[in-house]
């Protein structure tokens, strides 16, 4: 089989309606594309596979309840065949430029290339919340223009098939994306940001659904700091105590550039703070462990 241009793989957690209409998205940026979709879902696993006319074939996998989104990811990734590999969620809506400017960067020498998140203008203030926690670095008002950086937003990104693949110890335990830009600056990759590969986090999410996310990834993120990289464990413990504060600052100075983030980052604010201590003790806890 000649592996297709793009291989997209879609973690879904939510009901038959949001995937759907995150599918339709898809399908309407990868027209004219040769591309799969893999849906990879931890809900009902008597989901139906959504229709994409776009898409040859679209694939649907299931998961046990409340696995964690990096490892949805990384049952797509060993599923997929593409020569380019793009993540994302059904929380979020790309745009109708998002495939052909993902590829379009990774065809100018670029390793891996992600699009900014931009947020539904009535999201209440536990999604702002939930946008700031996991987006603050990659709002529309950080990237104006395309970029090189050294990160680039899991939820909203795409990577050389090769690249990914020849991590085999990675793929292993999922698509954790910090440990891959790890891998990728080491062996002297390039990511860039792409402003026209936009995407919409265009959901609700209930906060105490984004505490639970938080506190479970923050735990995996702190295992691996010791495990992989010889983190000490009580200089971990001993910040723990300071990181919601030096988080809360850094989104602070991410949001300044732009009168709508501000008003984003007042409004999610107290809710901001439950989520930035649920990380510190999250990775805390992993430390520990």
């Amino acid at each position: 089989m000649t592996p297709p241009d793009l291989s997209v793989v879609l973690a879904a957690g939510g009901p038959l309606p949001r995937l759907k209409a995150s599918v339709a998205a898809l399908d309407r940026s990868c027209r004219g594309v040769a591309a799969e979709l893999i849906v990879v879902s931890d809900a009902d696993p008597s989901l139906p596979a959504p229709a994409a006319g776009g898409f040859s074939p679209v694939r649907m996998e299931h998961c046990p309840p409340r696995t964690l989104t990096p490892v949805l990811w990384g049952a797509g990734l060993r599923l997929s065949h593409g020569r380019v590999i793009a993540f994302t969620t059904d929380q979020l809506l790309v745009g109708p430029s998002w495939a052909r400017s993902l590829l379009d960067t990774i065809g100018s020498g670029a390793l891996g290339a992600g699009g900014p998140i931009e947020l539904a203008p009535d999201a209440d203030g536990a999604t702002c919340a939930a946008y700031l926690a996991r987006f603050s670095a990659f709002i529309p008002s950080v990237w104006p223009t395309a970029g090189g950086s050294r990160d680039i937003p899991g939820d909203n990104a795409a990577y050389r098939g090769d690249a990914l693949r020849q991590h085999a110890d990675l793929v292993e335990a999922g698509f954790w994306e910090v440990e891959f830009h790890r891998r990728f600056e080491r062996d002297g990759g390039v990511l860039r940001m792409e402003p026209a590969a936009v995407a919409t986090l265009a959901v609700p999410i209930p906060l105490g659904d984004m505490v639970r996310q938080r506190y479970h990834h923050a735990r995996e993120f702190g295992a691996e700091r010791v495990r992989r990289h010889g983190a000490s464990r009580l200089k971990l413990l001993a910040a723990a105590p300071l990181v919601p504060l030096v988080m809360l600052a850094r989104i602070g100075r991410r949001t300044r550039g732009s009168a709508a983030a501000r008003r984003i980052f007042w409004k999610a604010l107290p809710r901001l703070g439950l989520l930035a201590a649920a990380w510190a003790a999250g990775e805390a806890a992993g430390a520990l462990r």
